[in-house]
């Protein structure tokens, strides 16, 4: 196959290329992977009890990510007193505490929204970026203080946030700047990869986009090809178009609407056309 409209390089964990990957040859490019993380599903703790009084006060649960939904449902569906019945009930039973109580469950974007409805999930509020945090935090809680108003009964105020190890800290913030008490569960951890080889770095030199996914992801991809600095990279979105700039002397060629694949496909086809950015 001739790839008229030139290489791109994708630097997400390999697992959450495959769609993207597939659209854009499909389109007719090329593609490089560069994982600059790896992600790891963290296993449960021994002792259960911390867990399931956790799940037991939540009114709201906060899902930032994809690999966030991953875990929380692999905790609920594989431990606690209750793990057979959600296992019988399915994905949608395993939101429910054993009480039969279920928690809203908010989504920042909607990749994630679509992972946890794809896992079964009944989703209630989804927020999307610039500020995704905040607007998560304020709509969470807005729809948990209606239904309580609705059922009229009291409620904790206390959201769960099933999370990365290394989580941006703007969710707590504005949840607790909200008067919420935040229970944070650590289901996932983003890993360094093993460098890769010096020829596939070479094969993305001449590289006509290269998308990026999180300021780590900048820093990353730089130490290990300082090359691609005069390529046109396509930020995921504004903090990490921000971290290009300030920490790396790069514009972006294009951010995407929303860190989705068809809004990276949409920038990525958009980068291509305009022309090189040289770092300053």
């Amino acid at each position: 196959m001739v790839h008229a409209r030139g290489l791109v390089v994708l630097t997400r964990a390999s697992t959450d290329n495959a769609a993207l990957r597939a659209r854009l040859q499909a389109a007719g490019f090329d593609v490089a992977e560069l994982p600059t993380a790896a992600v790891v599903m963290l296993e449960p703790p021994p002792d259960l009890t911390t867990w399931n009084r956790q799940r037991a006060r939540a009114d709201g649960v906060a899902l930032t990510s994809r690999h966030a939904v991953v875990g929380w449902l692999r905790w609920q569906s594989d431990t606690g007193p209750s793990a057979a019945c959600d296992r019988e009930a399915g994905s949608q039973g395993a939101t429910r505490d054993p009480s039969g109580h279920r928690p809203l469950v908010g989504c920042v974007g909607a990749a994630t929204a679509a992972a946890a409805r794809a896992a079964g999930l009944q989703v209630d509020v989804v927020a999307s970026e610039p500020g995704a945090a905040s607007a998560l935090a304020l709509a969470l809680l807005d729809a948990i203080e209606a239904r309580a108003r609705r059922l009229s009964r009291p409620c904790s105020r206390v959201v769960l946030w099933p999370r990365g190890r290394d989580a941006r800290p703007e969710l707590r913030a504005a949840l607790v700047a909200r008067g919420c008490e935040v229970e944070e569960v650590i289901v996932y951890a983003n890993t360094e990869p093993v460098a890769p080889a010096a020829a596939d770095v070479l094969r993305c030199a001449g590289a006509a986009a290269v998308l990026v996914a999180a300021p780590s992801a900048c820093a990353r991809l730089l130490a290990w090809a300082p090359q691609l600095a005069d390529r046109r990279f396509v930020a995921i979105g504004h903090t990490t178009a921000a971290a290009l700039r300030d920490r790396h002397g790069i514009e972006p060629a294009a951010i995407a609407a929303a860190p989705t694949d068809d809004a990276c496909f949409e920038a990525l086809v958009a980068a291509v056309a305009a022309p090189v950015a040289r770092p300053a």
